[in-house]
């Protein structure tokens, strides 16, 4: 495994025929099959996976973790902890590679930065292209930097999460000859039936309602692009919700340590107002 450059995070349920067909097209356009590896996370009570050549691909790199049925976003964090390579990727089990060398130009974009604190990313096939990462590569040090591989939340759309903070940052790397699609129901693919995995998430999605979670979410992603500016050596943005807390770092920039500064510009104005009529928020701003 010292040679993995790559490696490919995926949980699935219900369809090992999908990563055959995902594992099958990422192999044959790589340009260096044998620096890439594959990590599935499958539900212990997935009985469609009984009869998967898991032995097949082994000498692939591929592995299969199997275990107890989790929200997406915590089997994909427990991925990152069994993965070897440099890049990682957020994959989907619906995905096909379909450029040639896809890992080359993944690798060049990171190359080819100034510190690897990028998202790179490119055409989906779909309704998206350039205008969401639906899947996406990071280094390490993106991931090291916040701390964790997708926040574990259910639901946490973490596409979105990842595309939105890399957005702020002015670091989003699309690559337009990079096409790797989405064979979704959603995308009108004669191929991808609304089998019972999308029916499961369409289920969940209506009773977890991620989109409001996600709203709620925002100050976590605002700490995750302060991090990143920090770590880059980049002004952090101003938001307008974060205003007043930018014009307190600026008053207070000789005195306050680095955690204060990050406490700060990642509350909003009023949860500020709010903190400095209460003694125990009000040493915040005597130091």
């Amino acid at each position: 495994m010292n040679n993995i450059h790559i490696s490919i995070l995926c949980p699935s349920r219900g369809r090992p025929k999908n990563l055959e067909r995902l594992i099958a097209s990422a192999i044959e356009n790589a340009n260096k099959p044998d620096e890439i590896e594959f990590l599935f996370y499958i539900d212990d009570d997935d009985a469609t996976f009984i009869d998967f050549d898991y032995e097949k691909y082994i000498e692939l790199n591929c592995r299969i973790i199997r275990g107890k049925r989790m929200w997406i976003s915590v089997a994909h964090n427990f991925l990152y902890s069994q993965a070897n390579g440099e890049i990682i990727m957020a994959a989907a089990d619906d995905f096909v590679f379909k450029t040639k060398n896809w890992d080359a130009l993944v690798s060049d974009a990171f190359f080819n930065s100034i510190d690897n604190l990028i998202l790179v990313y490119g055409s989906d096939l779909g309704s998206y292209k350039d205008t969401l990462a639906i899947y996406g590569f990071f280094h390490r040090d993106w991931i090291e930097t916040v701390g964790y591989w997708t926040y574990p939340a259910r639901g946490s759309l973490y596409d979105l999460w990842s595309f939105e903070v890399a957005k702020e940052l002015g670091r989003l790397v699309y690559l337009p000859n990079l096409e790797i699609a989405h064979v979704h129901y959603r995308q009108g693919e004669a191929t991808a039936n609304f089998d019972n995995t999308y029916r499961d998430i369409y289920n969940s999605n209506s009773t977890w309602r991620p989109a409001i979670t996600y709203k709620q979410l925002k100050r976590e992603r605002r700490i995750d692009l302060i991090l990143l500016c920090e770590k880059a050596q980049i002004k952090v943005p101003i938001d307008v919700k974060y205003v007043l807390a930018h014009i307190i770092v600026n008053l207070l920039k000789i005195n306050v340590s680095k955690d204060k500064k990050r406490r700060l510009l990642s509350m909003q104005n009023k949860e500020i107002i709010i903190g400095a009529f209460r003694l125990n928020h009000w040493k915040v701003f005597r130091h």
